[in-house]
């Protein structure tokens, strides 16, 4: 790697914003050929197409560049096919967010007048006491001059006070400690996986930073968990949802809150740990359905693979629509020691992606959080 490549292809622990690079001609030739691209190592939006195009992707005369996948930037940002543009808008906001990180004031919380005679807002560390913020009455809020602050009526001046005074400091939950993902498992997952790649290094990065735990079954076969994004876009009052025009914007205006922002990115993988601990026996999705183990597979591998997933299927199909598992080798119904196994992982997987989530928050708030309704915005 000479030093061009060594300053924009982005390392494993690279913090910046970055886009997998392939490109559309490699992609339909069945090959994600390409490399993790550190925007932040360019000046503008020209030189990193140039790069891509010239460098990364020489051996074409005239690549079509290709985005595959994106890490460390909002996801309005990102599509397949960026422009020289979008890229500039990336670098702005990259920019934007390395010179005005969140201040923390020197003095503690201070209470400012927000909107003279009428509102009132708390400035400086305020993350860690924002559920006691939130029962006084407080909305968070993202101001241009005063930062990150909660809003309260004037009326609540003398309760801000008197909680400021008193020293109140959140009371520390008390959490089961959480396994780390182990990182020789990872590395004999990526070996099955170079049976499929054998010649594609590339790809081996693209699965080693999408996963973030690999766990052993019974069987000795592997299983993967893939890291989740981040929700940031929610939409409101489409189709069947039973919303008026006025609910569906109140709706809208609500979700612009941290709550519903954590509950939204959070509440898949709780249904699913609820599932798995037999919890949603009468849930419609859940109820008729069984948990089913099976060996993956690839079109383009050429021996058995060790990767193994799980699957929620109803078992009537399993027995009578053989066409709807083609594909899933060696399929059997998930035993109890598997799901134990797998549950602690899910557990595992929701504490550390709670934790992305509270890290997200605390640095952007609503600022970077997108509502509208369907009948009134679309």
């Amino acid at each position: 790697m000479n030093k061009q490549e060594q300053t924009h292809i982005a390392g494993s622990d690279c913090q910046n914003p970055m886009v997998y690079c392939g490109t559309y001609h490699k992609y339909n030739s069945g090959s994600i050929d390409g490399a993790w691209v550190d925007i932040a190592s360019f000046q503008n939006g020209k030189d990193f197409m140039n790069w891509c195009a010239t460098e990364l992707h020489k051996d074409e005369a005239d690549p079509e560049l290709m985005f595959q996948d994106f890490q460390n930037f909002p996801e309005w940002f990102y599509s397949e096919s960026m422009s020289v543009n979008s890229i500039d808008e990336i670098l702005n906001w990259w920019k934007e967010e390395t010179a005005t990180r969140e201040e923390e004031s020197k003095d503690g919380l201070q209470i400012v007048d927000y909107n003279e005679g009428v509102s009132i807002a708390v400035v400086g560390d305020t993350y860690p006491v924002r559920k006691k913020l939130k029962e006084i009455g407080g909305h968070y809020r993202k101001h241009k001059e005063l930062g990150p602050c909660w809003v309260f009526s004037a009326k609540k001046r003398e309760d801000l006070e008197k909680f400021i005074a008193s020293g109140e400091k959140p009371s520390e939950e008390k959490k089961e400690p959480v396994a780390k993902p182990d990182k020789a498992l990872l590395e004999e997952y990526l070996n099955e996986m170079r049976k499929v790649w054998p010649n594609d290094e590339s790809m081996i990065e693209y699965f080693r930073k999408k996963t973030s735990r690999v766990i052993r079954l019974t069987n000795g076969g592997l299983m993967a968990f893939e890291k989740p994004d981040i929700q940031t876009r929610f939409c409101f009052g489409y189709g069947c949802q039973g919303m008026t025009d006025q609910e569906a914007c109140e709706a809208a205006s609500d979700a612009k809150s941290y709550d519903y922002f954590i509950h939204a990115n959070i509440d898949g993988i709780d249904r699913s740990i609820k599932a798995l601990s037999g919890e949603l026996e009468d849930d419609y999705d859940y109820g008729y359905m069984k948990p089913y183990l099976y060996r993956k597979s690839y079109c383009s591998q050429k021996e058995e693979l060790n990767e193994w997933s799980y699957q929620w299927i109803n078992p009537w199909q399993v027995q009578n629509e053989p066409w709807r598992t083609k594909g899933m080798l060696d399929l059997v119904l998930l035993d109890d020691d598997n799901r134990k196994i797998i549950l602690e992982a899910e557990k595992a997987e929701r504490a550390a992606f709670e934790k992305r989530l509270n890290a997200w928050w605390k640095r952007y708030g609503e600022k970077y959080i997108d509502t509208w309704t369907y009948w009134a915005d679309e």
